[in-house]
């Protein structure tokens, strides 16, 4: 099981009294891109937060990196939902990233990881400006660089588009994959917003009536699935060799 990223059996997630859902069985490879789908409301954020330990559930084996669940594994890092009207500190990201590094790394080698992580996210000439002044797009950039810090083998993203126009949507995403392709990090990722990821996702998890169900991108992103699972018609259609989302005129459901 070296090769898993996740694994779990007889898995149940609850919140307060009410149960989310139930899965079987959860085997996510080491390597992958995952997108973690279901409506408003179902325990998408929950299951991000049980996967860092912060969330207790039920089940009969949970292992993370292949060790059992807990909280204060190093080798995950998390970027929580960017609020709208989220408060931001009024201190650049260079100065931000030194006010924290784990005790066994020395200040020069932390310097040197904060610098290869801003460079990744191409946030050079981000840096060193505060934080409160960067649109929506590039504090989400330096996001990253910090949840890069810590060189996560497992990084967990919450709805990581909410707020960013298009060009920029598509541009995060492009260095999501980055991280997943050429770096090795496993990527799972809760999303509304699949436009942008539908082309990347290796596999995906849907939480559809108290019910977590894995499989292959191309067997579960159809239009018929993606209609149940959202209550709305949705078109998948294929053009140049990509796939691409579209809501039906009827449907209530922005896309």
């Amino acid at each position: 099981m070296t090769n898993l990223a996740v694994s779990a059996t007889d898995l149940s997630l609850s919140l307060g009294h009410r149960q989310l859902f139930h899965c079987e069985h959860l085997a996510i490879e080491q390597g992958a891109f995952v997108g973690l789908l279901g409506g408003n409301g179902v325990g998408k954020t929950t299951f991000l937060r049980m996967l860092l330990g912060l969330q207790k559930a039920h089940y009969h084996h949970l292992d993370v990196l292949g060790k059992p669940c807990n909280e204060g594994n190093a080798a995950v890092s998390y970027l929580p939902q960017l609020k709208a009207h989220s408060s931001r500190l009024a201190l650049c990201a260079d100065s931000l990233f030194q006010c924290w590094r784990p005790r066994h790394v020395s200040r020069k080698q932390w310097q040197q990881r904060i610098d290869y992580a801003i460079d990744q996210v191409n946030g050079l000439s981000l840096a060193k400006q505060a934080m409160d002044t960067l649109s929506g797009g590039e504090y989400q950039r330096l996001m990253l660089a910090q949840a890069l810090l810590n060189e996560p083998k497992l990084l967990l993203l919450d709805e990581p588009l909410v707020g960013l126009d298009p060009n920029r949507q598509y541009r995060l995403v492009e260095l999501i994959s980055h991280f997943q392709q050429d770096l090795g990090v496993t990527v799972i990722c809760s999303t509304h917003e699949l436009n942008p990821f539908i082309n990347h996702f290796t596999s995906v998890l849907l939480i559809h009536e108290q019910l977590l169900r894995q499989g292959k991108a191309t067997e579960l992103l159809t239009s018929d699935t993606l209609s149940e699972l959202y209550h709305c018609h949705l078109h998948v259609i294929t053009h140049h060799g990509r796939q691409h989302l579209i809501a039906h005129p009827d449907s209530d459901l922005y896309v």
